[in-house]
């Protein structure tokens, strides 16, 4: 479950708190308001820059800090573009600092990596009607 994103100079968001409620969170606003943005920063505090839709530029000197929880243990990744760090706020460890070592981590408290968080968790725009275009082979 994601319980609190925040981000510092994140593209359109210069200092934005969103904090999730259990269950099913929606995200609304006028068009070009950052809604995406959320998505993008939530990936990147994950993922790394690979998660990003851009260049690793259009966010330099800017910070992410994405609280989680997977299996009752709750976490903490800090993220820029140069740095972060991974902490599980249950037991009170660094579990990784670096970007690579946090990568690795992360898939490991998931189970998986970017591709299968964007097809399991995260449905980007547009991503939901180009799934229930496919056909049943294709979405498996």
């Amino acid at each position: 479950m994601i319980h609190s994103l925040e981000l510092k100079n994140f593209i359109v968001h210069k200092d934005a708190k969103f904090v999730f409620t259990p269950g099913l969170n929606t995200i609304v606003g006028p068009n070009a308001s950052g809604k995406s943005t959320i998505l993008e920063a939530l990936r990147f505090a994950l993922h790394g820059t690979a998660a990003l839709r851009g260049r690793s530029d259009d966010v330099k000197g800017a910070r992410v800090v994405l609280r989680f929880s997977v299996k009752n243990v709750e976490y903490q990744v800090s993220r820029t573009t140069k740095d972060a760090t991974l902490l599980d706020l249950t037991h009170g460890t660094t579990l990784a600092v670096g970007t690579r070592p946090v990568n690795g981590r992360v898939a490991e408290v998931f189970g998986y990596g970017l591709t299968v968080f964007d097809t399991a968790s995260c449905a980007n725009q547009g991503d939901i009607a180009a799934l229930s275009s496919m056909r049943p082979a294709e979405r498996k």
